[in-house]
């Protein structure tokens, strides 16, 4: 098993052969530096799991699409793609390889038919996911939070 899954939060508490009934849904994919993962705007219908690299998350702004943002970095261990799996139809952010990048995707409808077919699995990712969206939501409002004060200083 890859170090990034057995150290991951979102597989941790599944047992071998849980893991191994997602890995039997995930295909491979691997992309070079620069190459664009994902899409904002574009249909979120899978969700990633980077093995190795790292990816930026870029955002346009309102208006402004040619101009995008660096708004994070993720890399090996992390999910990218996640709303897919809460039934988001559109990303909010596109995806781009820093490095060279490793990742297993799974298609959100695949996912789905296994967490309903196995409630045990699809709880224990779903709940790694939430622990991770809360940690990211709790960053973000950091970030804005010190946004706001270096503004209200100026």
């Amino acid at each position: 098993m890859h170090p990034a899954i057995q150290n991951s939060e979102f597989f941790r508490g599944l047992s071998e052969a849980q893991i191994e009934l997602l890995m039997a849904e995930a295909k491979v994919r691997a992309f070079s530096r620069g190459d664009w993962v994902l899409q904002q705007s574009g249909e979120s219908d899978a969700v990633l799991f980077i093995l190795a690299g790292r990816t930026e998350v870029l955002v346009s702004q309102v208006g402004r699409e040619a101009n995008m943002e660096v708004i994070a970095v993720i890399g090996a261990g992390e999910l990218i793609g996640e709303r897919a799996l809460l039934g988001e139809r559109r990303r909010s952010a596109s995806v781009r390889a820093r490095d060279d990048v490793h990742a297993l995707q799974w298609q959100a409808a695949s996912l789905d038919r296994v967490f309903r077919e196995h409630k045990d699995v699809g709880y224990i990712v779903m709940m790694g996911l939430a622990r991770k969206l809360s940690d990211r939501l709790a960053a973000a409002n950091n970030n804005l939070r010190n946004a706001l004060t270096a503004q209200a200083l100026i």
